[in-house]
């Protein structure tokens, strides 16, 4: 039996949240779960097909020495750096995938909108779509547990259907400019990142087999975007540009400084003061 879930996340962080007792002798820590993600239009019937999930086995559930339901963080989310009962905890493990590599398993929609990934141990997964299907931006991330406990009764079948919104998709460019007379400076390649409101959502590796340049489909048009260049090569500034949609980045050869020379500053000093002792001199024996 699959137990439909409304609010995802607020569940996940409530059970996290609270210690459970009483149905805790109940659970088979053997068991393994399936969790179903169910992807309908704004209407509420139509599916949404080809949308690709990512599933993350966040934490692991266990038994304590209280009889409490304990989570504990799986090794590749030990250093996430937030606590479990966190309720913005969905937003920063997004966040925290955006810069580390973390295996996922994978499950896409079929034609009816579901995606199912199964035979999965206990504990707490975080799941974010990422692939959009064209007309629609992707729904938000979410956690969820398996088991869920719903009326004293342990389902290890969970079944999940987020909100999904329609939206206007764009695609976007960045293009990479040198301005520098060596092309022998030029490194074999430099990485980018697209920034969406404020956090990294793709990163890529701009060279001479691209063109340098990259373009990133399907992206929400009511999202704010930057770009941002990481490792800028030795000998050269960085400026940003943008067209719409597309971005330039551009990397200018710094000017060398060619020095200037210092030193006759004292040497002309020190002959100055001797100039002006001598001329003293000369000036007090005319007088005399």
């Amino acid at each position: 039996m699959r137990n439909k879930i409304i609010s995802v996340c607020l569940i996940a962080v409530l059970l996290l949240a609270l210690p459970i007792t009483a149905y805790a002798q109940d659970l088979d820590f053997d068991q393994l779960g399936a969790i179903h993600v169910t992807l309908l239009e704004k209407n509420g019937t139509s599916p949404i097909v080809g949308a690709e999930l990512s599933i993350y086995h966040v934490a692991t559930v266990a038994l304590n020495s209280s009889g409490n339901l304990s989570y504990t963080y799986t090794e590749p989310f030990e250093a996430c750096g937030s606590a479990l009962d966190d309720p913005e905890l969905a937003i920063k493990l997004e966040q925290f995938l955006n810069t580390h590599l973390v295996t996922a398993t994978k499950a896409v929609t079929d034609s009816l909108g579901t995606a199912t990934c199964t035979e999965l141990p206990l504990g707490l997964y975080f799941i974010m779509q990422t692939d959009t299907v064209g007309g629609f931006a992707p729904c938000k991330p979410f956690l969820v547990t398996i088991p869920l406990l719903s009326d004293g009764v342990y389902h290890y079948e969970v079944e999940a259907t987020p909100k999904t919104e329609g939206a206007k998709l764009t695609s976007i460019t960045i293009k990479k400019v040198w301005n520098t007379d060596e092309t022998s400076k030029v490194p074999d390649s430099v990485t980018v990142q697209l920034l969406r409101n404020g956090s990294v959502v793709k990163t890529a590796t701009l060279n001479t087999q691209n063109q340098w340049q990259v373009t990133f489909p399907d992206m929400p048009e009511s999202d704010d975007y930057s770009v941002r260049e990481i490792n800028i090569p030795q000998g050269f500034t960085v400026t940003y540009a943008q067209n719409g949609y597309s971005y330039t980045v551009t990397n200018t050869a710094a000017l060398i400084q060619t020095g200037q020379l210092t030193w006759p500053i004292p040497a002309f000093a020190i002959i100055g003061v001797v100039l002006l002792a001598v001329g003293t001199v000369i000036l007090r024996k005319e007088r005399q």
